[in-house]
């Protein structure tokens, strides 16, 4: 595994933002997906709809990895990657579908899956506590890797986004970081 104090390389950074139903939210990810796509922010390479094998060569080839609601991504998925291919750092928000009739709106992620990427060699993890609607999952993800593409360290990223007068407090508590907090793309 890198050392943990090395900078995540701009030309491996990597996405996989699945494509929400909601006709609102759509126009927003189709935006924050091109802007990825033409290096806007910074040049990331990626796929709105992987299959569990694609989503492992993403990770795999990753420095820095935006994952927003894959549902293909299991923690047998996860643990397909190996400690010297995994990407150094990755935002995983989950969101629900307000489509679904019993969604899963409110409930945790899987308890393990910040210790799986640990032991798979991510030095840094940005989670959500519990499920996000699809456009506060977009702008939060937007938000943070536009702040990563100004050289901001993850750690200070999250504190700025945490810290916006208009987010609400319940929302401030629904994101966490593990591992290393001074990782920032070089």
């Amino acid at each position: 595994m890198q050392g943990s104090n090395q900078g995540l390389p701009r030309d491996s950074l990597k996405y996989c933002i699945e494509a929400p139903l909601e006709p609102e939210a759509q126009t927003e990810h189709a935006a924050f997906v091109d802007k990825l796509n033409k290096g806007q922010l910074q040049r990331y390479e990626g796929s709105p709809d992987a299959s569990p094998g694609e989503w492992q060569r993403l990770c795999s080839k990753a420095s820095l990895f935006l994952n927003v609601a894959n549902e293909t991504v299991t923690i047998d998925t996860i643990l397909g990657l190996s400690s010297s291919a995994s990407s150094r750092a990755i935002i995983h928000l989950d969101r629900f579908n307000t489509f679904k009739r019993f969604n899963r709106q409110g409930t945790r992620q899987e308890e393990p899956l910040a210790a799986i990427f640990s032991m798979t060699g991510t030095s840094s993890i940005i989670m959500n506590n519990w499920s996000l609607d699809p456009l506060t999952a977009l702008s939060a993800t937007q938000f943070l890797a536009e702040k990563a593409a100004a050289n901001m360290f993850l750690g200070l990223a999250l504190y700025n986004y945490k810290n916006q007068a208009d987010l609400p407090d319940l929302l401030k508590l629904n994101f966490i970081q593990y591992g290393v907090p001074l990782l920032k793309i070089s």
